[in-house]
């Protein structure tokens, strides 16, 4: 054998040796994203946005419908409990007003909003409750999937 074919063996040998290196980065920098319209009884739309990666998974409620643009400090009102994505939201739509049951809910740092935003903390016995009755007291639960949706982009 040839040192250039030792070489090409040696090359080729290390290459599939770092394939799952570099399927595990690709995954590192892949970003998933999630929608859902919540419709307002007047016809305006909120949107619960929920981007999610290998170390993340954030929600938002916004007014931009472009599910590839993720949560934006400025602009829209953000869970930020850790893993908020993965668990399913409450809410209840009124005349000009959301109300949101969940544990901890940023506005916007700068962007007023024309629909007002109502949060009603939620402890782990009030959790329960809302789990077992929201029908009964007019709230609505969603969960923002991210599987029915493809990748946006790259980090």
């Amino acid at each position: 054998m040839t040192l250039a074919a030792i070489a090409a063996v040696l090359l080729l040998a290390a290459a599939v040796g770092l394939m799952p290196l570099f399927s595990a980065l690709s995954e590192f920098g892949r970003k998933d994203y999630g929608i859902k319209t919540i419709l307002m009884p007047d016809g305006q739309k909120i949107y619960l946005k929920r981007p999610a990666g290998a170390f993340y998974d954030r929600l938002s409620l916004s007014l931009n419908g472009d599910r590839c643009v993720g949560p934006d400090d400025k602009t829209d009102y953000r869970f930020v409990s850790q893993g908020a994505g993965s668990y399913p939201i409450y809410y209840r739509p009124e005349k000009n007003v959301l109300t949101v049951y969940a544990s901890e809910l940023d506005p916007p740092s700068t962007k007023q909003w024309k629909i007002q935003i109502n949060q009603v903390p939620l402890d782990v016995g009030a959790l329960q409750r809302l789990e077992r009755d929201y029908e009964q007291i007019g709230v609505l639960r969603t969960e923002v999937p991210t599987d029915a949706l493809g990748p946006c982009g790259w980090l």
